[in-house]
């Protein structure tokens, strides 16, 4: 249910009528949407869909002028923890 209301959430920013714009004002916001949806995807052991997740959410923190190191370093960290888990594919 969870992910259902984060990805309804970024596709009504995706398709507004000036999605560009959108994303700039939005981008920690849309990088806190694209990472709970990776979470949920690892904790439930899709981590393809999980790691994509989590690069879309790097890709909106590493733009010009919006380096936030602490959430970077946040989210690499979830990107290892997922494929170090113990957890069976």
């Amino acid at each position: 249910l969870a992910i259902n209301y984060c990805t309804k959430f970024i596709h009504l920013f995706e398709n507004d009528n000036n999605p560009k714009q959108n994303l700039e004002d939005n981008r920690t916001l849309i990088s806190d949407i694209y990472e709970i949806c990776g979470n949920i995807y690892s904790h439930c052991n899709e981590k393809i869909i999980a790691y994509n997740c989590y690069r879309k959410s790097l890709s909106c923190l590493e733009k010009p002028f919006l380096i936030c190191h602490k959430d970077i370093k946040r989210i690499k960290k979830s990107i290892f923890n997922m494929y170090h888990s113990k957890r069976a594919v």
